[in-house]
């Protein structure tokens, strides 16, 4: 086994075929000692950019922009010496010969690995279990630098990586490689009248209830003052995954009761009293509920219950291998240890039953299982079948592991590649003597091998053109972010999928799946940036009511995502990213937006879909939203107007009009500006500036020589923005109570006001963002950054969309059908 991890090691590591030299040619040279060395040279760096370091093969994408600012003039400035037509020429051909050539050659060794995203969802259809089993992107090391964990040379793999993947796949053969061909008796587990809450200070202890009156999620626990953990009880019984019935019984109490003291204002006395319970991984703290850290679910909606009356509600849910139910109330005073001291000092009773702040009781909790539909469960089933065979021996396995190597490897596989990983199987069955150890160690060597981690388009790299098979494993990972299913695997052996026609309906096909969920997922994010919500998330101590207590976090991104399924599916025209009459909303989100809720009373519960696609509605609140038709010229159509996107381009506390105007520049209008030089000061309205308007800081900014250039695009894109606050909500006024400026004149006199000039202006120049989205799309699919060759289909694939009507499901089926989505 050593020697395998070594050989995989060091092929890993070994992917890096050097540096091409910067400059191999003498009138690039002297072009660039004469135009950009003074600037971007070893003594000093404008922008990050240094051209005596920079290779072709590391910094393509900065030889590129370099090729695009000198053939548009920007590049040398207006005030340096300016180079011939001629030099200008020479210069740049030799630019593209030389990107031409490193794509050539980078080509030949450039291999894509799974993003942490495709890993998880591949191994789940690879083994076949349920996505609420096991999640292993918790124990998984993020490597990837770029916005698309798809690109490859993005993607640095360090010994942190290769260790998380053994962690893994160690995991996996534990969990599914093991005999369950006999099935488990069922358990019942009863918590009557010794069940306490683990927290002393949250009843009183000869209650025979539970007064949960805390917002912190709790372990199911018996015994006398809760020091029996029922989550070990339940370890203790080797839980497999499968189907469980809870029968819960309950009562909510002094809904309505409000108390003057600082410890119960979060309450809203509007709410109603809910009681909700929560699957956590093993070793998971019970703080991660209800606080979207992956791995926990829900096991139920909130079970509902009138003020004052007892109820009992069953229900059954899926519970993972090891995972153990917690409960949570979320409308309860604040939690903590210190809590009865304080209320007990402001002479507020802590008992249950003199308590006089909300609370629900909890009486008892009965848990029933596992239940199953089938048995063995198909996770099983899928590699070792529903009957033990006669004897498990070796021949037994080959015939288990081939297929299961086919599916891993994303190909066709022959005889010999079996070789290896049946030789470890025979030593470890040797040396054992038992045929699931041995198995298992076979099998961890295939999920640790470099074929199963990476995507491998240059297997067969004689050809440009990816073959028929190669194609199946891009357009599953493309629109799926998994395996291949066996209609387009089929469709691979028979070599058809290079067939324009029938590449377009499997497109078509992989897209009316609910699979395709996984590209809303995964694309949408990355494309707007949408990861910087948890990386600078809205301030808790400023937003704490408005947008915390109030839920709107957990709405915001529904509101984006059922927007861009609905422009997919029904194939609507790309315009309505950049302006739309309608959105996705529920009440309190349309309440946050400040808009009528009247509209909800005529919409129907789920959006219509011609697609086919079933809107997934596992989170509770999707079920509630709607689509919601907007005022005439609301500031809400479009991408620019949801929270999301406004949340992500500010930095938590306060608004960016730099950062909103570079994020339009580059994700709508494919414009980025470059790097803000090192030595410029960023933008503050603090300190002396504190009493300036953002105007006025910005045209100072301005006339520094070396920002004046990129801010005359920058700025006329983000400050009319300004009209949103750092969570996304209308103003007109700042918090010290200047008045919001969202207006600014471009360069050439145009004046962009508010949000609505904004759109106009992308609107004009909707084509421009129609090859940002393509090329967005096509760098995504192919795990590769575009080269400045690339550019001319890119147009045609915009062409193409628009005489079909330039809806943006039919951009997709262009870009798979497209000659660079087929190549290598």
């Amino acid at each position: 086994m050593v020697k395998i991890c070594c050989i995989i090691f060091l092929f890993i590591c070994g992917l890096d075929a050097g540096n091409l030299p910067a400059v191999n040619n003498d009138k690039a040279q002297n072009f660039l000692k004469k135009y950009c060395f003074e600037c971007h040279g070893e003594k000093k760096v404008k922008g990050k950019i240094n051209f005596s370091e920079l290779t072709f093969e590391k910094h393509s994408q900065d030889w590129t922009e370099a090729l695009h600012q000198i053939e548009d003039g920007e590049m040398p400035p207006e005030d340096e010496l300016q180079p011939s037509k001629e030099e200008k020429l020479q210069f740049t051909e030799w630019i593209k010969s030389e990107l031409l050539k490193n794509f050539k050659e980078s080509n030949k060794t450039q291999l894509r690995l799974l993003s942490i995203n495709e890993y998880a969802a591949t191994v789940r259809d690879l083994f076949g279990y349920d996505k609420n089993d096991f999640d292993p992107s918790n124990n998984l090391f993020n490597n990837a630098e770029d916005r698309y964990d798809t690109i490859a040379k993005k993607q640095n793999v360090t010994s942190y990586t290769i260790d998380s993947y053994f962690k893994v796949a160690d995991i996996l053969v534990n969990r599914y490689v093991r005999d369950q061909w006999q099935k488990p008796k069922p358990h019942v587990w009863n918590v009557t009248n010794e069940f306490l809450n683990v927290y002393k200070w949250n009843g009183d202890k000869n209650d025979e209830y539970v007064s949960i009156r805390s917002a912190h999620a709790s372990k199911l626990t018996i015994g006398k003052n809760g020091k029996k953990d029922l989550n070990k009880e339940i370890a203790l019984a080797d839980i497999q995954e499968g189907t469980y019935k809870f029968t819960v019984d309950f009562s909510g109490h002094n809904r309505q009761a409000k108390v003057n003291h600082p410890m119960f204002a979060r309450i809203d006395h509007n709410a109603d009293h809910a009681l909700m319970f929560y699957a956590i991984p093993p070793q998971k703290n019970s703080h991660a509920v209800g606080r979207e850290k992956l791995g926990a679910y829900k096991l139920t909606e909130p079970l509902m219950v009138e003020d004052g009356k007892r109820r009992t509600v069953s229900f059954t849910s899926h519970l993972g291998t090891g995972f153990v139910p917690y409960y949570a109330y979320y409308n309860g005073t604040k939690s903590g240890k210190g809590e009865t001291k304080r209320l007990n000092a402001a002479k507020i009773s802590t008992k249950a039953d003199d308590y006089p702040g909300t609370q629900i009781r909890l009486y008892s909790v009965k848990i029933e299982g596992p239940f199953y539909k089938q048995w063995p469960p198909k996770s099983f089933v899928k590699t070792f079948g529903s009957e033990a065979p006669e004897t498990l021996n070796k021949d037994y396995f080959q015939n288990i592991l081939k297929p299961f190597l086919t599916e891993a490897y994303k190909r066709p596989i022959d005889n010999k590649e079996l070789t290896p990983f049946m030789e470890l199987f025979d030593d470890k069955l040797a040396a054992t003597n038992d045929f699931w150890t041995a198995a298992r160690f076979a099998m961890k060597a295939v999920l640790i091998s470099p074929d199963f981690l990476y995507i491998n388009d240059l297997r067969n790299n004689t050809d440009s053109e990816l073959t028929s098979e190669e194609l199946a494993a891009r357009l599953s990972y493309f629109l799926w972010g998994s395996l291949a299913d066996d209609s387009l695997l089929e469709s691979g052996k028979k070599g058809v999928l290079n067939d324009e026609e029938i590449i377009e309906l499997q497109t078509e096909r992989l897209l009316r799946d609910p699979k395709s969920e996984q590209f809303t997922k995964r694309f949408l994010y990355q494309w707007l940036e949408l990861d910087n919500m948890k990386e600078l998330p809205p301030s808790a101590d400023k937003y704490k009511k408005t947008y915390y207590q109030s839920g709107i976090q957990f709405r915001v991104n529904l509101e984006t995502e059922m927007f861009f399924d609905y422009i997919l599916d029904n194939n609507l025209k790309m315009d309505l990213f950049l302006d739309s009459d309608f959105t996705f909303l529920d009440d309190k989100l349309a309440r946050f937006y400040g808009l009528s809720t009247e509209i909800f009373k005529d919409q129907l519960k789920h959006p219509e879909t011609s697609a086919g696609r079933v809107f997934s509605l596992s989170n509770a609140n999707k079920a509630n939203f709607k689509k919601y038709i907007l005022p005439e010229n609301s500031s809400r159509g479009g991408l620019l107007g949801q929270a999301t996107v406004l949340i992500a381009t500010s930095n938590g506390v306060d608004t960016n009009p730099v950062k909103r105007g570079v994020w339009i520049l580059e994700n709508l209008l494919h414009m980025p500006p470059p790097p803000a030089p090192e030595d410029v000061p960023a933008i503050e309205q603090s300190g002396e500036n504190k009493s300036k308007s953002l105007i006025d800081l910005l045209a100072f900014h301005r006339e520094n020589q070396a920002c004046a250039k990129c801010h005359d695009k920058i700025d006329p894109m983000g400050v009319p923005l300004e009209g949103f606050d750092p969570i996304g909500r209308l103003r007109n006024k700042y918090e010290n109570k200047a008045v919001v400026e969202a207006v600014m004149t471009k360069s050439d006199g145009r004046v962009i006001d508010g949000v609505r000039g904004v759109k106009d202006y992308l609107l004009e120049n909707k084509e421009h963002f129609y090859g940002c989205l393509a090329r967005k799309l096509m760098e995504f699919a192919i795990g590769r950054q575009l080269e400045y060759f690339h550019e001319e289909e890119i147009d045609h694939i915009v062409e193409r969309t628009i005489a079909r009507g330039a809806g943006f499901r039919t951009l997709v089926k262009e870009v798979t059908k497209s000659e660079i989505f087929r190549s290598r």
